[in-house]
């Protein structure tokens, strides 16, 4: 799981990069016309990348993988519960 993790935080980082670099470039020469001149069409990052919300996308993420039982360790605790209280299979 917190390999998993990992990966999508690594993953998460190369997007910001990747949309950081496009931000640049377009920075540079992206612009809009406005009124008699033109003006650059983001002047700020967070309104190209919300990085906020790539986040919070991935946190949900994880805390929906944490709230379903599933995987690879899904029921180990409640069967180690059971035993410890006297009622498992062995």
């Amino acid at each position: 799981m917190m390999v998993m993790d990992a990966v999508e935080y690594r993953e998460q980082d190369k997007s910001f990069w990747t949309h950081f670099l496009a931000w640049q470039s377009m920075r540079a020469r992206g612009t809009k016309k406005s009124g008699k001149g033109y003006k650059s069409a983001f002047p700020r990052f967070r309104m190209f990348y919300d990085v906020k919300k790539a986040m919070g996308q991935v946190e949900k993420s994880r805390n929906a993988e944490k709230g379903k039982q599933g995987g690879r360790f899904g029921g180990l605790g409640e069967f180690l519960r059971k035993r410890k209280e006297g009622g498992g299979d062995g």
